[in-house]
């Protein structure tokens, strides 16, 4: 394995996290082999059952998976980069990148009004950043403002730049590391209607590009950045989550536009930023907002006009 892949970093961290006793379990697991191969994934092995017998460990698989994604995805200026992880006393200490500028929706309501071409952008950056996690086989599964940082211009002429953040509850699909068929996106408001990844034989399955083509598991995260721009961009809903539209979003079945519709003409004018330029940004929504085989994905959101 390469010293950053997912499996090679999960493996390193619960060799390190485990103590003299059990690594000795770990190797009679293996046999009584020396190797590093073999004893780190006994290791991982012996971690996983000691945190479901021990609930005060169970935090640890999380943060692990964290940290093994993160370091996987390190190479995109749109995620948050990894710097160092360590061990310490058995607890795991992750540096990550300091992103300056606060959450996406902190920035939003300090500046009050955005501009379109504004928000166009940091949508562009949010989408680019979850293609690349959907092309390492990754599904972020938490996507919303909270989740969504910046980092502050750092020089002249340059301009904020997203980070996303969180990926805790990340699932490595093309492994099937952290993947339960009985678990979706972690906040409800922002995830979709099919509420569960549908999948079956997740390792092999996710191997190669047909399986993943065939299930469309990134539409999930589409779903949610759908939400997001409909959030961040509505004046409306930038006080708190978006509980009641994904309410009334059920009830006209993700048609945005019959639910639009069906709004007072004084709530229209909320849609303002998404209407500029012949509606784009608006086209954009309900077409990230749909049922799933209506779905826009995320790779198309980035070639659509309003993410230009």
């Amino acid at each position: 394995c390469k010293a950053d892949s997912f499996t090679y970093v999960m493996k390193k961290l619960a060799l390190d996290m485990l103590g003299p006793k059990e690594r000795a379990e770990a190797g009679r697991e293996c046999g009584g082999s020396n190797s590093y191969a073999c004893t780190s994934a006994c290791a991982l092995t012996s971690l996983c059952k000691n945190c479901q017998r021990d609930a005060s460990r169970a935090p640890l698989l999380p943060q692990m998976n964290e940290c093994a994604v993160l370091m996987k995805l390190r190479n995109h200026p749109n995620i948050v980069r990894v710097l160092e992880h360590f061990v310490d006393d058995g607890k795991l200490c992750i540096v990550m990148e300091y992103a300056d500028g606060g959450s996406l929706l902190d920035y939003v309501r300090r500046r009050k009004k955005l501009a379109e071409p504004e928000a166009a952008r940091f949508f562009h950056q949010m989408c680019r950043g979850l293609d690349y996690c959907h092309g390492n086989g990754v599904v972020h599964r938490d996507v919303k403002p909270d989740n969504i940082l910046f980092a502050k211009a750092s020089g002249i002429g340059s301009k904020p730049a997203i980070k996303l953040i969180d990926l805790g509850g990340a699932a490595d699909l093309r492994t099937g590391t952290n993947y339960s068929a009985d678990e979706t996106v972690f906040d409800p408001v922002y995830g979709p209607p099919e509420k569960y990844l549908e999948v079956s034989g997740v390792g092999s399955l996710f191997g190669s590009s047909l399986g993943w083509a065939k299930a469309k598991p990134d539409l999930f995260d589409a779903f949610s950045c759908g939400m997001v721009i409909l959030q961040v961009a509505c004046p409306s809903l930038r006080k708190g989550k978006p509980g009641a539209t994904r309410r009334d979003l059920d009830i006209y079945a993700y048609d945005a536009q019959a639910w639009r519709d069906s709004l007072p003409e004084r709530r229209q004018a909320d849609f303002a930023i998404l209407d500029e330029n012949g509606g784009q940004g608006w086209d954009l929504v309900c077409g990230l907002l749909a049922q799933k085989k209506k779905r826009t994905s995320v790779a198309q959101a980035i070639g659509h006009p309003f993410c230009r």
